[in-house]
């Protein structure tokens, strides 16, 4: 049981600290584009539905490490949220703290990336015509931890 804490409370961390980092990395995009990007109210957009994501990214994590009640299927949430990539006729969704290794299909090919990337932020519609489905590997693996802890925790 205490093993089952410390991955828990590991995973809490994790969604911590990445929440944090992802805010970070996304008001320093924003200022280092400036005002001269193609859209300011598509930037700001992004930019404070990043922080409310990465935000309950963090909050997810930090009611992980402090056992508060409903972070397990907070933090499930969030992961959920952060395993599916894909464009569809210009319409891009793409969103996780953990963007390190991504298996999908664009265009009728297999891809699968492996990068040092800690996160990956975009929905927005744009000019591609690529189809992109693809889905982020980690927030896949920790969402099966999580699921898994929570049935041996009630077990």
């Amino acid at each position: 049981m205490n093993n089952k804490k410390t991955i828990k409370k590991a995973i809490g961390i994790y969604q911590l600290i990445t929440g944090i980092f992802g805010i970070i990395i996304l008001i320093a995009n924003t200022i280092a584009l400036g005002p001269s990007y193609y859209n300011e109210q598509i930037v700001m957009l992004q930019l404070i539905l990043g922080i409310f994501l990465y935000g309950s990214l963090a909050w997810a994590g930090y009611s992980l490490v402090y056992e508060y009640q409903k972070a397990f299927k907070m933090s499930v949430s969030i992961q959920v949220i952060q395993i599916p990539v894909f464009e569809i006729k210009g319409l891009l969704y793409k969103f996780s703290a953990s963007a390190f290794l991504f298996f999908g299909i664009s265009e009728g090919r297999l891809i699968f990336h492996s990068t040092i990337k800690p996160i990956d932020f975009a929905m927005t519609t744009n000019l591609g015509h690529e189809h992109l489905y693809g889905i982020y590997l980690v927030p896949l693996f920790i969402l099966i931890l999580l699921i898994r802890l929570k049935k041996e925790i009630r077990d």
